[in-house]
């Protein structure tokens, strides 16, 4: 997940840099600012609530595999053989 993190926000970061390089290029041919939008990159939705969902989930289904670390369930791979 970390690495899909770092590549995201590498990503954005050349996003930003991309936008700034194209915006005097716009300027100098005379896109108006209300048609520059199209021109912008970004993701379409909030990337960082889907990972840490993501992580939440794959934590939770460990807990449940290894079991409580007091007492861990009969089965799991906490548990006394």
């Amino acid at each position: 997940m970390a690495d899909i993190k770092t590549r995201v926000t590498s990503f954005r970061t050349q996003m930003t840099r991309f936008v700034r390089e194209l915006t005097p290029l716009l300027d100098e041919i005379g896109v108006p600012q209300s048609g520059r939008a199209a021109f912008i990159p970004a993701f379409p939705g909030d990337t960082t609530a889907s990972l840490d969902k993501k992580v939440e989930e794959l934590n939770s289904a460990i807990g449940k595999k290894e079991g409580a670390e007091q007492n861990p369930d009969k089965g799991t791979a906490g548990f006394p053989r």
